[in-house]
């Protein structure tokens, strides 16, 4: 997809003070977006630029600023067995490299869960030199937190595929709450109908009858989304976002795209 950039009719630059700014960074890209009192000002996606090579905006005084940065090393653990010995073991689990990276440790909001995880020392390195007070995210937390909100009542899991430029993020709840998460790096419809199918079978997926949520760089035309349509019965973009409001400028706009994204403002 092309760059991105659309704005509410009310934006106001001088109201930063007032407002969130949240930030994905993803792997040669980023996209962006501003937020007020839960309603959506700015959004903007540029898949082939780094975020610190160019915008004035994010020199703002924001009220806060959330970002969302991409990591394939992670694992997660009741918090009932976590402690210091076991943190010790998930650190090697992960492939921890202390010369190129630093571990992070949180329980993941609304469970018992808690996870470790890596940034490379580059990307918090960029992040801090270009936003202040940045508060730091793995992508799974805010597409976790949004999908929480997305969960209906229902006696079969439900499926959230959010589509990255090389990715795919697979979430499942069951019965609201974290079954399953991964990321899955996929070059082809081939790749990504292996992963699914592997999750059918492992997970026991009833695929006619458990609902498939999908959001990020997908739509209906895509050869990804023909591939999902032939194995799941019930899929569905991701088009309202209950919990930001948009106005009429945003009409047109791929909101499906940025989910995961919007879904930040969500996070504590």
């Amino acid at each position: 997809m092309e760059d991105i950039i659309i704005q509410s009719a009310d934006f106001n630059p001088e109201n930063s003070n007032l407002q969130q700014l949240v930030l994905e960074l993803d792997e040669t890209g980023y996209q962006y977006a501003i937020v007020q009192n839960q309603s959506l000002k700015l959004v903007g996606y540029h898949p082939s630029h780094s975020f610190s090579h160019h915008h004035d905006l994010f020199k703002s005084d924001f009220a806060q600023v959330k970002v969302s940065i991409m990591t394939k090393s992670f694992t997660f653990i009741p918090e009932l067995h976590f402690n210091e010995a076991i943190e010790t073991k998930l650190k090697a689990i992960i492939g921890f490299d202390p010369y190129q990276e630093s571990v992070f440790k949180r329980l993941i909001p609304q469970t018992d869960i808690h996870t470790v995880y890596t940034f490379k020392h580059t990307q918090i390195e960029e992040t801090n030199h270009y936003l202040q007070d940045a508060k730091l995210y793995p992508q799974f937390i805010p597409l976790y937190v949004g999908a929480k909100q997305l969960h209906a009542e229902t006696s079969y899991p439900e499926i959230f595929l959010n589509f990255k430029k090389e990715h795919v993020e697979v979430l499942i709840l069951k019965q609201g709450e974290l079954f399953f998460y991964n990321i899955f790096e996929i070059k082809n419809q081939e790749e990504l109908k292996y992963f699914l199918m592997l999750m059918i079978q492992e997970k026991h997926i009833n695929t006619k009858e458990t609902p498939l949520k999908l959001s990020g760089n997908i739509d209906s035309g895509h050869v990804y989304f023909n591939e999902i349509t032939h194995l799941f019965t019930d899929v569905t973009l991701i088009k309202n976002i209950p919990f930001i409001t948009a106005d009429e400028n945003f009409a047109e706009a791929p909101l499906h795209q940025f989910f995961s994204l919007l879904s930040m403002a969500l996070c504590e």
